[in-house]
């Protein structure tokens, strides 16, 4: 790796290689400043000590001012291996047969930015490095022992000065921090000297609507390739089609083991982006005391596997039941109790809505045969049987036509629709049967409405930020540069939290 040429420094102390750059360079203190929020944020995404990464980039680029990071923006020294992307070439330790000096192909990147989104990719995605993820995040000793028996670099002192990169500047402190996980709320200033209170004042609770239920059907976080680390246990995302049966087999884990792991029974189906863990997962969060903030489409079982914890475990902990829900806003604690219960609701399953029945357009279904009609409701011809008596039928029906339902039909109908009179055959010619409405849509043509010359509204893409994504990998997804996204949504120095909202085109 490219630390091999500042490997000459050891016997200088830090300070006064910062001191060395300050009139031409960034010093540590400003490369630290600028870079710890965005070491923090890969910490979180991947569990790399923020420590480890920052103690890298300033020992690889020398905080900043080598030429690779200069040059390139390539602050860890990582080579081209089978990167596609742009290169650059400098003379580092690559010889060729015979043994003269060549120059070695490096990643190059539009920003510094990118080189870190890059670092975190490079370590999770390899293999010989997947060992140091059993070890704690706070742990940066076995972390740097780690990277140089991994081989990350030649020099057989890395892992020491690594270590003290990271002690003389109490970058250790960084380990300890996260801008994932909300510890206290900045937007309430303290007041007097007093401490934040443990537990927040409830707010109003929100009414039970369909906006403010915490429901799903996708886990909320980006995909990520290959086996990873979440509270310290081993895990894999789900793909669109993965079923409990086909990862069991695939990693070689029963699958009773693999639904115990995951709170599943058999014939559960698993959400897309969905983590699946391969070892027993945790009690606790392994972390500060924090809690998570329930966004929408959050509930207490995706909660649990974000987080690595077991389900029954965070439901009891938190003074719920098995059969509640959080709502959106509510605080479910990762690792300690609340003092009241928070905000919930109990989920029903929808009413099945059924679809409206169409008037008919085709002749109705036979009839049973009517019974015979007594002779005496019979009305009789008057040619045949004159008597003071008349029918008692007001229409003639041997005279009234049957309307089409191609005719408009008469003001006194519905309006809309037109009758058909429909009769029914009997063994008398002469018995009639009493008129039968059947609606029949009309056949009229309408008049199309002319459309408004308003042009449509467009409306803009917008992506909320979900755990582990970062602008390096949201720009690739919506097919952006970090320079535009970064411009899109005014950031000044390009760090993202979790629930900002951006814009993506």
């Amino acid at each position: 790796m490219y630390a091999k040429i500042f490997c000459l420094l050891l016997g200088l102390s830090l300070v006064s290689m910062g001191e060395m750059y300050a009139d031409n360079g960034m010093t540590i203190g400003q490369y630290i400043q600028k870079f710890k929020d965005l070491s923090i944020g890969e910490m979180d995404r991947s569990g790399i000590p923020a420590s480890i990464t920052l103690a890298q980039g300033i020992l690889e680029s020398s905080f900043g001012n080598s030429l690779l990071a200069r040059e390139a923006n390539n602050h860890f020294g990582i080579k081209c291996h089978t990167w596609e992307g742009k290169t650059y070439y400098i003379k580092d330790d690559d010889r060729d047969k015979n043994g003269n000096l060549i120059k070695s192909c490096f990643r190059s990147y539009d920003t510094p930015e990118e080189s870190y989104y890059d670092h975190t990719e490079f370590l999770s995605k390899k293999g010989r490095y997947s060992f140091l993820f059993e070890y704690k995040r706070t742990d940066y000793k076995n972390w740097a022992k780690g990277l140089r028996q991994a081989g990350y670099a030649t020099n057989k002192q890395y892992a020491n000065l690594l270590i003290k990169v990271i002690e003389t500047n109490k970058l250790a402190q960084y380990d300890h921090m996260t801008n994932e996980v909300i510890v206290y709320d900045p937007n309430k200033p303290r007041t007097g000297g007093s401490k934040p209170s443990a537990t927040p004042r409830p707010n109003k609770p929100a009414p039970n609507t369909a906006s403010t239920l915490a429901t799903s059907s996708e886990f909320p976080v980006r995909f990520r390739k290959g086996i990873f680390y979440v509270n310290q246990v081993k895990a894999i995302s789900a793909a669109k089609g993965d079923t409990p049966e086909s990862l069991s087999q695939k990693h070689k884990v029963s699958l009773k083991k693999l639904l115990d792991y995951n709170d599943l029974k058999k014939g559960d189906k698993l959400l897309v982006n969905q983590y699946v863990f391969l070892q027993p997962k945790r009690k606790k969060y392994r972390d500060r005391k924090t809690y998570h903030k329930v966004k929408s489409g959050q509930t207490m079982y995706i909660i649990a596997q974000m987080h690595g914890l077991q389900l029954d475990e965070l439901v009891s902990r938190n003074l719920l039941k098995m059969n509640e829900e959080p709502k959106v806003g509510a605080r479910i604690y990762l690792n300690k109790s609340p003092r009241s219960k928070p905000a919930v609701y109990i989920p029903t399953k929808d009413k099945e809505t059924r679809p409206l029945i169409k008037p008919t357009l085709t002749e109705p279904k036979p009839k049973e045969a009517p019974k015979p009609v007594a002779q005496a409701s019979k009305p009789k011809p008057p040619v045949e049987k004159p008597g003071p008596t008349k029918p008692t039928i007001s229409a003639k029906p041997a005279t009234t036509p049957v309307k089409k339902p191609s005719q408009p039909s008469s003001s006194k109908d519905k309006p809309g629709r037109t009758y058909t009179a429909v009769t029914t055959k009997t063994a008398d010619p002469n018995a009639i049967k009493d008129l039968e409405m059947e609606p029949v849509m009309p056949n009229v043509k309408t008049t199309p409405v002319p459309k408004t010359s308003t042009p449509p509204t467009k409306t803009l893409k917008k992506h909320v930020v979900q755990k582990g994504d970062t602008l390096y990998s949201l720009a690739r997804m919506y097919k952006l540069s970090v320079k535009e996204l970064s411009a899109k949504n005014k950031l000044e120095n390009q760090a993202i939290k979790v629930g900002q909202v951006l814009v993506v085109e």
